[in-house]
C-alpha cells in the first residue's frame, strides 16, 4: 500500500507515519516547506503543490495523508480527489460548512473517498459511554467536560489559536469529546454559547437524554499550578478516564480505514462536523 503525505514535519504527523509503517505501507512522496530529515530517503520530496499533485499522474498513491494546517485541508483534499486518490485527513477535515459542501461535491464528481482520524472512537471509553447512553436508570443525564491544557507561547502566537486558520479552540480541543457524545447519544438538539474566543470556550449542549456543560481553555490564567493539564469528563457523576491503551489509536484508526468498513469515512463524521460549525457560527 503506497501513501503520499502533506506536512510530515507537523506536530501530529509522526502518528500517521508510525501507522503507515505498522500497517505495512510505504510513503512514496511528500510535500512540505523543507525536506524532513526523518523521512525515508526513498520518498520523493516536493516543495511545490503543483509538482506534488502532478506527480500522482505518474506515480499514484493509494492514499494521500493530509497533516497540513487546518485551513489548507479543504484545498489539499479536493486536489487529491481530482487525481482520484483517496484521502486520510487529520482532524478536522475542514473548518466551515462551505468547505464541507465543496468537498462533498468533489467526492460526488470523482468517486474517491475521504476518511478522517477520530481515534478516540476506538478507545475503551466509547463502550463505557454507550453503556451510559443505553441505561434506563436515568431519565435525563448530566455531563460536565472541563479541559484546561497548557500551551507554550509559540503555540499561543501561532495559526492554531486563530479561528480563521484552525477553526478555533473547539476544533483543537473539543471536537473529539463532541464526537464521542454524538456517537453515544445521537444528534444534539441545541447548543448555547457563553463565550468562544481565541483561548477559551464555554457553553452547553443538549441531547435527548443528556445535558452537557463544557469548558475548554488554553489561557495562561486558567492553568493549574505546575502547568498540569486538567481533563474532567463526567456523566452523572461517573468519571470517564482516558487511560493508556495497548497499541497506538492512530494505527487502529488506519487499520479500520484500510478495511473500508465505513467507520471513519466522511459520512460517519457529518453530525460532528455540523455541530462544530454551528457552535462557531453562534
Amino acid at each position: 500500500m503506497n501513501f503520499s503525505i502533506i506536512g510530515p514535519s507537523g506536530y501530529i504527523a509522526h502518528r500517521h507515519l508510525e501507522a503507515v509503517r505498522a500497517c505495512g505501507g510505504q510513503v512514496i512522496s511528500y510535500l512540505d516547506i523543507e525536506r524532513y530529515t526523518q523521512m525515508d530517503n526513498s520518498a520523493e520530496y516536493f516543495n511545490s503543490e503543483e509538482s506534488f499533485f502532478s506527480s500522482f499522474d505518474f506515480k499514484k498513491p493509494d492514499f494521500c495523508i493530509i497533516c497540513s494546517p487546518n485551513h489548507l485541508h479543504k484545498n489539499h483534499i479536493i486536489k487529491s480527489l481530482q487525481k482520484e486518490v483517496d484521502v486520510i485527513c487529520e482532524k478536522p477535515v475542514c473548518i466551515s460548512s462551505t468547505e464541507l459542501e465543496e468537498i462533498k461535491k468533489a467526492i460526488s464528481v470523482t468517486g474517491a473517498k475521504v476518511y478522517s482520524i477520530m481515534q478516540l472512537r476506538l478507545h475503551p471509553v466509547m463502550q463505557a459511554m454507550k453503556d451510559f447512553a443505553s441505561s434506563t436508570s436515568f431519565h435525563e443525564q448530566f455531563s460536565r467536560i472541563s479541559v484546561i491544557t497548557p500551551r507554550d507561547q509559540a503555540y499561543l502566537d501561532s495559526w492554531k489559536t486563530q479561528k480563521k486558520f484552525s477553526g478555533g479552540i473547539l476544533f483543537n480541543l473539543g471536537i473529539h469529546y463532541f464526537d464521542l457524545l454524538i456517537e453515544s447519544y445521537g444528534r444534539p438538539l441545541e447548543s448555547h454559547i457563553t463565550f468562544n474566543n481565541r483561548l477559551r470556550a464555554k457553553g452547553s449542549t443538549y441531547f435527548q437524554k443528556l445535558k452537557v456543560e463544557w469548558f475548554f481553555s488554553i489561557a495562561p490564567n486558567d492553568q493549574l499550578p505546575g502547568l498540569k493539564p486538567q481533563r474532567i469528563f463526567e456523566i452523572d457523576g461517573h468519571e470517564i478516564t482516558f487511560d493508556n491503551v495497548a497499541g497506538d489509536l492512530h494505527t487502529k484508526n488506519y487499520e479500520s480505514i484500510l478495511a473500508r468498513n465505513g467507520q471513519f469515512d466522511l459520512s460517519s463524521i457529518m453530525s460532528t462536523m455540523k455541530l462544530m460549525f454551528s457552535l462557531n457560527e453562534q
